[in-house]
């Protein structure tokens, strides 16, 4: 198992390797920014290197785990001397773009919102393209980035912007189309941004006491923040159309928790419904499981199972499978490597285990008042909600 870091210029050109780190750190997050930090003498060759522009090319065993840019650096003299260089990956670039309603713009005023409808990895390239990628305004195009294979991933949904940043968005659109992920990381001297559907690991990375890779875990239970979801879309008044959706089983285990959400921005059934899901998935309960894991010659971090994959944890509590939802990992040449994945698994044993999306049922209408009331779309209870609370699974490995 080899861990490389290389500096890259401004150009993305691979400059140097940093054979002499003290210390890497990483935090690496599912359809997030992800953070780096290099510990290093400073009289390296490489700490020259590191500047204003410049930025790290980290990789295990050949593959490049994560890429980015420089933000930070402190050099440090005393009884103890050293530089300490830090930064983000290249995902970073879809938080620093925004998304009005007209990808060209100014002026802004042809539509009130960019509206795409498609496969949800269709919708996110488009919205990269057009707000970040080779249709974008020269001005706002990212330098060298692509965009990567289509696997037209996902299903089917609809994304809305206006001005929030394309991060924001893209969660949204990789969350609603199946739980999808995305990043963008250096590919030969460009950037490239991808889509991928998390691979299910589940079978082969499995982690318990019988099997000799778990060392220790803990679980905190918390309530939901909501789980009876009203929304209400457009019209003013009396005419405004409602539509609601409960998480059935949140109630019967906490009571209901009542929750709004206002999109008067849009009259569109599937829009809501939609809406509603994230919402409902969003504001229910949890359960955070501190794990620590050791690598086995069955299973090893980087080859059964990475950020985005779907593993199993198996313990006294019952079995938690879902995806690595954020990994911390830690390198010194005393220590070797720390790990600490952490996944959101939809269940564990009692509940019903799937993907973090709550069922939402086709609405069913009823009429309130006379004839000015509005019309309220009201949901029947579905007869077993897909999720009921969300968990957080934290790994450390030490």
């Amino acid at each position: 198992m080899t861990w490389t870091v290389h500096v890259r210029d401004s150009g993305l050109l691979r400059v140097a390797e940093v054979e002499d780190f003290q210390e890497l750190a990483l935090s690496l997050r599912f359809n997030g920014v992800s953070e780096w930090e290099v510990k290093l003498p400073p009289d390296s060759g490489a700490a020259a290197l590191m500047v204003r522009g410049s930025g790290v090319v980290v990789s295990k065993d050949g593959t490049v785990v994560l890429s980015g840019p420089l933000t930070r650096r402190e050099r440090v003299w005393g009884a103890e001397t050293f530089l300490r260089v830090a930064g983000v990956d290249d995902t970073v670039w879809l938080q620093r773009r925004l998304v009005p309603p007209v990808p060209l713009g100014p002026p802004y005023g042809a539509a009130e919102f960019d509206v795409r409808t498609g496969i949800a990895e269709v919708v996110m390239r488009a919205y990269v393209s057009d707000h970040a990628g080779p249709t974008a305004k020269a001005e706002r195009r990212i330098p060298g980035l692509a965009l990567g294979t289509l696997g037209n991933r996902g299903t089917s949904v609809t994304g809305r912007g206006r001005f929030q940043t394309l991060l924001e968005l893209l969660s949204e659109v990789a969350f609603a189309g199946g739980d999808l992920g995305f990043r963008i990381v250096q590919s030969g001297t460009g950037l490239e941004f991808q889509v991928y559907a998390p691979r299910d690991q589940s079978a082969v990375a499995k982690f318990s006491e019988e099997l000799g890779n778990l060392a220790a875990y803990s679980f905190v239970e918390e309530a939901p923040t909501v789980d009876y979801a009203i929304a209400g879309g457009d019209g003013e008044g009396v005419d405004r159309i409602f539509y609601e959706s409960p998480n059935s089983q949140g109630i019967l285990d906490w009571g209901r928790i009542e929750g709004f959400l206002d999109r008067r921005d849009t009259g569109d059934v599937d829009e809501m419904f939609q809406a509603l899901a994230e919402t409902l998935t969003e504001g229910a309960g949890k359960v955070t499981a501190a794990v620590s894991p050791v690598d086995t010659e069955a299973v090893q971090f980087l080859r059964e199972y990475a950020l985005g994959d779907r593993v199993t944890l198996v313990t006294e509590e019952g079995e938690v499978t879902d995806v690595v939802r954020s990994m911390s990992i830690r390198l010194t040449p005393e220590r070797g490597q720390l790990v600490a994945p952490e996944v959101n698994p939809a269940a564990v044993v009692g509940l019903m285990i799937g993907t973090p999306i709550v069922a939402v049922p086709a609405p069913v209408p009823t009429t309130v008042g006379g004839a000015t009331s509005p019309t309220v779309f009201v949901t029947a209870p579905p007869p077993a909600p897909t999720v009921n609370r969300r968990t957080l699974l934290r790994m450390i490995r030490q």
